[in-house]
């Protein structure tokens, strides 16, 4: 099953009023639950590569918003020990790993579309985040 097949599956799920759903075809597995968070959980039973790299920008005017490209966890870090890619009032080029967003066991990198300032972040490492949120905004 491809991504953009899951991504539909959740947004759909997202929009009915089911809060849980379990799908399997062959040996891919997904299982959706809004519980009290409102927020799907995905679990995968196939194996995948390692790494992958999702650029999705928004523009608004002055400012970037980078927005979710897909539901996962966020880490605003490598590792829980290693420093944050990115804080507000860093200054980042175009090209610049800004967080990282874990689906179904892979580490997705989400990178800088343009350079300028971080002037938000809306996101907790570790923490769930939906398709389409606003993660980090970049400014002038």
């Amino acid at each position: 099953m491809d991504q953009k097949s899951i991504e539909k599956i959740i947004r759909l799920f997202e929009q009915s009023s089911v809060h849980d759903l379990e799908l399997e075809v062959d040996d891919f597995k997904i299982k959706l639950s809004k519980g009290h968070l409102q927020a799907p959980i995905l679990m995968q039973t196939q194996s995948v590569p390692q790494s992958t790299s999702v650029e999705v920008p928004s523009l608004n005017q002055e400012h970037l918003w980078v927005k979710a490209p897909l539901v996962g966890t966020y880490y605003n870090a490598p590792n829980p020990d290693a420093i944050p890619y990115v804080q507000i009032g860093q200054k980042v080029k175009e090209g610049d790993v800004l967080c990282l967003i874990e689906a179904m066991k892979v580490m997705n990198e989400i990178k800088a579309h343009k350079s300028g300032t971080i002037t938000e972040i809306n996101a907790t490492s570790g923490k769930m985040i939906e398709f389409n949120q606003r993660i980090l905004c970049i400014g002038d």
